[in-house]
């Protein structure tokens, strides 16, 4: 029985006589990212967008602090105070440092804050990787950012086929407030939207619509206040056919029954002649 015990003894000795003798520096081979030069560049992150609504999409812009000979492609990530995330990338162009490009907001999860602005700085927009066309021999990149911050809005609308329109209040639906789009040059009424719920939506149709110049009007059905006035806080958010949303915010000064604003928001329908894609571009009026 003793020579048993030995026995073992002698091959786990001997095992790691052999462990020692293998043991080098692991390696994935000639690729290794850690037998180069590890370079992190330190890019800026940076957004028009302060408020918007999940499911939109979103422009970016990205600077890094050197050139490549070669296009780069930089990614960018958007995470939402609930953990969701999403990604979107921007092209750098050879030679130079910044470039542009879009991500997608993560999709509705149903929740509502009640509050006309949303829930301020409740999403993140930062870069988290970097790939070049031609790699840099000898050298492996990675990035990090500054991080941006927007807030998110209850709701806003999809594509559908034209401008569609998302209107919301202050103090609604108690506050009765209704929309209305006219054409600019002739005063023709094409829209109206007047249900006396929390919202006013409507899409403004490429099919059927001239070109030209529209606005948005806004009529007080009722202020909802026991004062004879008050002031009512406003936003709309236009989505465009591209998916990308403008939003626009404003204050209805003494605001009374019957008041009638115009025009608050502008729009113009454009129809391009060769390709036939309709595109709108607006303004407040204000």
């Amino acid at each position: 029985m003793k020579n048993f015990k030995y026995y073992f003894l002698s091959l786990s000795v001997f095992a790691l006589l052999i462990a020692c003798e293998d043991d080098e520096p692991a390696t994935a081979g000639e690729g290794d990212p850690l037998s180069k030069n590890v370079i992190n560049l330190e890019s800026t992150v940076a957004t028009t967008t302060t408020l918007s609504g999940e499911g939109d999409i979103i422009p970016f812009s990205v600077t890094i602090p050197e050139t490549f000979e070669s296009d780069a492609t930089v990614t960018a990530e958007v995470r939402l105070d609930n953990g969701r995330t999403t990604l979107g990338s921007a092209t750098i162009p050879a030679g130079a440092t910044s470039g542009t490009g879009t991500i997608g907001i993560p999709g509705d999860d149903g929740a509502s804050s009640g509050n006309l602005y949303g829930l301020p700085d409740s999403a993140t927009i930062k870069i988290i990787g970097i790939q070049l066309d031609t790699l840099v021999p000898d050298a492996f990149y990675t990035i990090s950012s500054n991080e941006v911050k927007f807030g998110i809005l209850d709701r806003t609308l999809g594509v559908a086929g034209g401008l569609n329109i998302l209107f919301d209040w202050a103090g609604a639906p108690a506050a009765d407030l209704d929309m209305y789009v006219y054409d600019a040059n002739t005063f023709e009424q094409f829209e109206s939207a007047a249900t006396g719920s929390r919202y006013e939506v409507d899409l403004f149709e490429n099919a059927g619509r001239p070109d030209g110049d529209y606005f948005v009007a806004i009529q007080v059905y009722a202020n909802g206040s026991v004062e004879p006035t008050a002031d009512i806080d406003y936003l709309f958010a236009l989505t465009l056919p591209d998916g990308t949303v403008d939003i626009y915010t404003g204050t209805f000064e003494d605001a009374a029954a019957d008041d009638f604003y115009y025009p608050v928001i502008n729009f113009t329908k454009t129809t391009d002649p060769e390709t036939g894609t309709v595109s709108y571009t607006t303004s407040a009026a204000n």
